[in-house]
């Protein structure tokens, strides 16, 4: 008899004698008190990967940071000071706020009860997710932090698994894409939600040339497949429309959305980001968001989405199409109020992408 039966009969028999106190439990958490998103098993190598169908992972880096409109300061500048108006900072701090802040949708809950996508929908039915923990970035040197996200990235799709992945600045679609890349034969259509258009090809690990540097990198990243949804303010310069006209990039202002609605919008970029392609990767500068609904932000702009316009976009994509890859950048948790609720929001976001992905494999498996 081993040592478990033995456990277990004893186990059995107290059962009968008193009542049973809930067990310890080991809390799931990367260090100090910083919680695994929504308390998910934590997966601490590559090999705790298997099974998985989605994982979340963080990637701590924000590379060069904005002055002024004229000064460019390198990655190993001081954080922006607290009276900063326009120089702010942060972004590396994101992914372990929005861990705390996804408490608020533990799977301890209910499990990912979710009736907003169905009245007896359950997430974690359907898929299993785990977090993968973040990605190791040097200060010093963007190549080899890059580098390491795209080992990381590279290790979930390896293992059938799709990256959830909060930034940082929005340097990581470089990496994130890169990897999506590796593990898709056929073109990547692209959606993004974003205040500005991205597509300077310089400097080169900046969190505005991501875009066309992917289109300069891999075939597979064709700009008729790119749609940018949300363009707003007066930060874009007149050089990158131009760039977007000769290259063909179909981009919608907040204009186009409030005359046309969101759903519209989405409908022409999911045919867009369709056409002929094999995977669909979506990314979400935070700063597309109105500031009344998500205050922590690194370059604020009013007159952005709301809370709920996201959340219907990002489910109207996930419900047509599976997403094949998924961020959130530029979150600055210190601009944040006290409640903390741009983190929330953004561990929403995340939830919302993991229960469509969750969605898709419930239709596909009953369809077989």
């Amino acid at each position: 008899m081993n040592l478990k039966e033995v456990w277990n009969k004893a186990e059995s028999k107290a059962k009968e004698k008193i009542p049973q106190r809930v067990e310890r439990r080991l809390k799931a958490i990367l260090y100090d008190d910083i919680p695994t998103f929504m308390e998910l098993p934590y997966a601490r190598t590559k090999k705790d990967l298997t099974d998985a169908d989605v994982a979340f992972l963080g990637i701590p880096w924000e590379g060069l940071k904005y002055q002024d409109p004229w000064t460019v300061l390198p990655e190993t500048a001081s954080p922006a000071p607290p009276n900063s108006v326009y120089y702010r900072t942060g972004a590396d701090k994101s992914p372990d706020f929005i861990r705390k802040y996804s408490l608020f949708y533990s799977y301890n809950h209910g499990f990912g009860f979710f009736p907003e996508l169905s009245r007896e929908f359950i997430i974690f039915n359907h898929i299993k997710a785990v977090d993968y923990g973040n990605v190791n970035v040097t200060v010093k040197d963007p190549e080899i932090s890059l580098k390491n996200s795209l080992k990381k990235v590279s290790d979930i799709y390896e293992a059938g698994a799709i990256p959830i992945v909060s930034g940082g600045d929005h340097a990581i679609p470089y990496p994130c894409v890169q990897a999506l890349a590796k593990h898709t034969e056929g073109n990547i259509g692209i959606i993004t939600f974003d205040s500005h258009f991205d597509l300077y090809f310089e400097p080169e690990f900046s969190a505005a040339s991501q875009w066309g540097r992917l289109f300069d990198l891999l075939p597979q990243v064709n700009p008729e497949n790119y749609c940018s949804i949300g363009i707003r303010g007066l930060r874009n310069q007149l050089q990158e429309r131009y760039v977007a006209d000769q290259l063909g990039v179909q981009y919608y202002t907040m204009a186009d959305i409030e005359t046309e609605g969101i759903s519209s919008i989405i409908a022409k970029a999911l045919e867009i980001a369709g056409k002929n392609t094999e995977a669909l990767y979506v990314s979400l500068d935070i700063d597309v968001m109105d500031p009344a609904f998500c205050p922590a932000q690194k370059y604020p702009e009013p007159n952005g989405l709301t809370s709920r316009e996201i959340i219907s976009a990002l489910r109207q994509i996930g419900q047509k199409k599976l997403i094949n890859g998924f961020d959130i950048c530029c979150l600055g948790p210190r601009y944040d109020t006290l409640t903390g609720i741009s983190s929330q929001l953004c561990a929403r976001l995340f939830m919302e992408v993991m229960a469509t992905i969750a969605w898709q494999k419930k239709n596909s498996q009953s369809v077989h």
